[in-house]
């Protein structure tokens, strides 16, 4: 019996070591393929940063308009949507080639805090809402061509209804991100991290990069930035009542082995400010338009 004991004794302690050295040696593998994540949000609320473009202070106010963007025709038709690739049909619309840039959103910024004119704002938003994103001016992420991030969902909806645009349902997102083939990425079906930048890509650094960066990771419709970068909102409602909204696209600051796949569905509150949330704008598109657009 007691030496039945002894043996049940050495076996668990055996077993505790074996533990221990694994546990180790995930630690010391964690510890050298982890990269530092950004300050977190409540490290940057209250934190004044210099203002990151002065010289808009000496614009006209008339020459603070919406400065044009590149957006692409994605043509009527059907298209796979979501994780199980269900058929689903959209009419034609035009999205962004882009992520919305930083000097693009200061322009708005500014017009906006000189004329207090929030009649372009969704109805809801709070009173005297500020406008301003996290993290605005922090020097690691700034700069004209990166994305505008830091944003929540009143911030974006309000960009994009001034600028006479409206945002992405997340069927248009998905479809202009994978075309109608049904791919993973908007490259293909295999994982290449090359391609953007997410988390700890290889030979990029931790930050934003200039929206029109990184061509061979555009879709097929030729939008830059689909995965990584700034992820972006949608104006799909994922939980009315709790106000939870999707998102899309992942962004540069998880640090995941893999980031996910353009079916992947971010949920957000309303409120919710991080600083890998910005946009690209989307538009209606005449059935004339569609139908002079080639079909991808």
């Amino acid at each position: 019996m007691r030496g039945s004991l002894r043996i049940l004794a050495l076996i668990a302690i055996g077993v505790l070591l074996v533990t221990g050295v694994l546990l180790i040696g995930y630690l010391a593998w964690r510890a050298r393929h982890e990269v530092p994540m950004p300050p977190p949000v409540a490290a940057l609320e209250g934190q004044e940063q210099p203002d990151p473009f002065p010289e808009l202070r000496n614009w006209p106010l008339e020459r603070l308009k919406p400065i044009p963007t590149e957006m692409v025709l994605v043509p009527a038709g059907q298209f796979l949507f979501g994780p199980n690739n269900e058929p689903r049909t959209l009419p034609a619309f035009y999205i962004d080639k882009y992520e919305l840039t930083q000097w693009q959103y200061a322009v708005f910024l500014e017009y906006i805090r000189r004329t207090n004119d929030h009649s372009k704002c969704h109805p809801d938003e709070p009173p005297d809402k500020d406008h301003t994103p996290l993290g605005w001016g922090q020097p690691s992420i700034t700069d004209k061509r990166f994305p505008v991030v830091g944003l929540d969902y009143w911030d974006v909806y309000a960009y994009a209804s001034w600028a006479g645009r409206r945002l992405p349902t997340e069927e248009e997102w998905e479809k202009a991100a994978r075309g109608t083939d049904g791919r993973l990425y908007p490259w293909g079906n295999e994982w290449d991290p090359s391609r953007c930048n997410w988390g700890p890509g290889p030979g990029l650094p931790r930050t934003l990069v200039p929206v029109d960066s990184m061509p061979e990771g555009q879709s097929p419709y030729g939008c830059f930035h689909m995965l990584g970068n700034a992820a972006e909102w949608t104006d799909t409602v994922a939980d009315p009542v709790r106000g939870i909204r999707v998102g899309k696209g992942y962004c540069w600051m998880l640090g995941h082995l893999k980031p996910y796949v353009t079916t992947y569905r971010m949920l957000g509150a309303t409120e919710l400010r991080d600083l890998g949330s910005g946009l690209r704008c989307a538009m209606d598109a005449t059935d004339a338009e569609s139908a002079r657009a080639p079909k991808r």
